[in-house]
């Protein structure tokens, strides 16, 4: 069995980069549904410096938002809102819903795509598929 870190008490936002680590990541995700798919990959946190004014302006806040009651797999309206909500951030520049895992996607737990972008934390991934995760509504 590969190590496994539970990410239900983080704050903020992450993304899991699937990668052959040995170690796996869970979130409680889905809402009330309290799903918990898991993933092998290296997890970077992101956009967590609190370099808002408030909470409410966070990338956390703002995708609870977004996903209000969880359950279920995202329509293209949220994933059109979760895309504008990412190219908000510079952290988040070149983030975007991968359309094709929407039935994989669920809240705290959204497939997305990378294109490495300079104003990035993390570098060296390149183009890439990662989960997009952060704690979730229930």
């Amino acid at each position: 069995m590969k190590p496994l870190i539970r990410l239900w008490t983080m704050v903020g936002a992450g993304l899991i980069v699937p990668r052959p680590t040995g170690i796996v990541y869970t979130n409680q995700t889905d809402g009330t549904g309290c799903d918990h798919p898991e993933l092998e990959g290296a997890f970077v946190p992101i956009s967590n410096d609190y370099d808002h004014p408030s909470y409410e302006d966070s990338l956390e806040c703002a995708l609870c938002r977004i996903f209000p009651e969880g359950w279920g797999s995202p329509s293209a309206d949220t994933c059109d809102a979760v895309d504008r909500l990412l190219s908000g951030y510079r952290a988040t520049t070149g983030i975007r819903v991968d359309r094709s895992r929407m039935e994989d996607s669920r809240e705290a737990w959204l497939w997305v795509t990378i294109t490495e972008h300079p104003d990035h934390d993390f570098l060296g991934f390149g183009e890439c598929s990662a989960v997009l995760t952060w704690p979730n509504s229930d």
